[in-house]
């Protein structure tokens, strides 16, 4: 039995933030304790990049804003599965369950979305990626991917959870 691939999580700035529930094991989950603003978001996620390491560096890493959650228990299983599909995967993104105001919806994503989304992002592509000051900072490196020619692939079924009411 080959060993689960190793994921890492940026997980983005929050007041109360929380460990994933999730049945994959071999995920590790950075928290940003800063303040949230663009630029400290930047440098948090471009020090991830920098400081990973070489002996055993993560197969996949995710890049959460700090409202993100996982859907459901199995959600990270479905990424990592995905990935495993092809060695074309380069980047991927999923649809969200959203909740504001007691409600929840549906929301299909898309690289030309206007919202920052959350990505996963294969080893082998991780090195197109430099976190620059952004409004839209996981917007840009979408884009940056997307003009090197990275396949970006859409996990239609919704894997996060975007929690706009905090």
């Amino acid at each position: 039995m080959s060993q689960s691939p190793h994921v890492l999580i940026s997980m983005g700035s929050h007041h109360s933030p929380k460990m994933p529930q999730q049945d994959y094991k071999n995920i590790i989950v950075n928290y940003n304790i800063g303040m949230g603003a663009s630029s400290d978001a930047a440098f948090f996620n471009q020090s991830i990049l920098e400081n990973r390491s070489s002996e055993n560096p993560p197969s996949i890493y995710g890049f959460f804003s700090g409202k993100t959650s996982f859907t459901n228990r199995d959600s990270m299983q479905s990424v990592v599965s995905f990935f495993d599909k092809s060695p074309l995967i380069d980047i991927v993104i999923c649809d969200f369950v959203v909740k504001q105001n007691g409600f929840d919806s549906y929301l299909y994503s898309h690289p030309q979305s206007l919202d920052d989304i959350p990505f996963f992002v294969h080893q082998r592509a991780i090195h197109h990626i430099i976190f620059s000051e952004d409004p839209f900072v996981f917007q840009a490196q979408l884009e940056r991917m997307r003009s090197k020619n990275c396949p970006l692939f859409h996990i239609a079924e919704p894997l996060l959870t975007l929690d706009k009411s905090i």
